[in-house]
């Protein structure tokens, strides 16, 4: 269902038990601290063109979210999806902040252009992989708290690039000793991707066209429309 609003700025919303389909009307520039929390039905959200940022907590417990839209244009995810169903998501190349703790994803990958902060707190113990440009601003020594089934880290930087970006922030006043955990992943530097995985995401019918997935090991995958060839054999 779509809804609209005069405002640019998403605030709140109360959606209906039968409603798991929801699209943020065009004209919003932000989805604010709360907005979708514990909508318990929503399944899926769209995000519209003008969207630029979505504020920490908005979709906090909508537990039974596994899908999001994002648009080219989205600049901002702060620890905005926190206990939702949400196992993977396609960055747009335009973020260049974005914070995920708590989630179910398996899988992320940071696009070129991010310069932000890199954060994952992964309680469920579900994040294998991670892809991070060497454009990273920093990342923090808990960076990767609690992820403990992370097998992989892709880094497209060199191995003193990495060392360099390594830096702790925990506060000296409160903590004597940094006790945030070794990254025990495997670290593979000077990363390339490799589109050499094929997905299909929903198959083409006489009717429609299909969609399919490009994909490389770290996680980084391109998204096409593909035509319907019927069986001729």
């Amino acid at each position: 269902s779509k809804v609209s609003s005069p405002f640019d700025i998403f605030l709140s919303v109360a959606v209906p038990n039968e409603r798991k389909v929801f699209e943020i009307p065009e004209g919003v520039e932000t989805i604010a601290e709360y907005a979708f929390h514990r909508c318990e039905k929503i399944r899926k959200v769209v995000f519209p063109s003008t969207l630029k940022t979505v504020k920490s907590g908005a979709f906090d417990w909508a537990y039974k979210l596994s899908e999001v839209v994002l648009n080219d244009g989205l600049e901002v995810i702060e620890d905005s999806f926190a206990r939702t169903d949400i196992r993977t998501v396609q960055l747009p190349e335009s973020v260049t902040q974005a914070t995920f703790h708590e989630t179910r994803l398996r899988y992320v990958a940071l696009p070129e252009a991010y310069t932000g902060r890199v954060s994952f707190w992964d309680h469920y113990d579900s994040l294998v992989s991670v892809y991070i440009p060497k454009g990273v601003s920093k990342i923090g020594c808990g960076a990767f708290e609690y992820s403990n089934s992370l097998t992989d880290i892709y880094f497209g930087g060199t191995q003193e690039e990495w060392e360099n970006f390594i830096q702790c922030t925990c506060n000296p006043e409160v903590y004597d000793i940094c006790d945030s955990p070794i990254i025990t992943a495997t670290i593979h530097y000077n990363h390339i991707h490799t589109l050499d995985r094929y997905y299909v995401v929903k198959a083409a019918t006489p009717d429609s066209k299909g969609i399919a997935d490009h994909a490389c090991v770290c996680g980084y995958s391109i998204r096409e429309e593909y035509e319907y060839e019927p069986n001729t054999k």
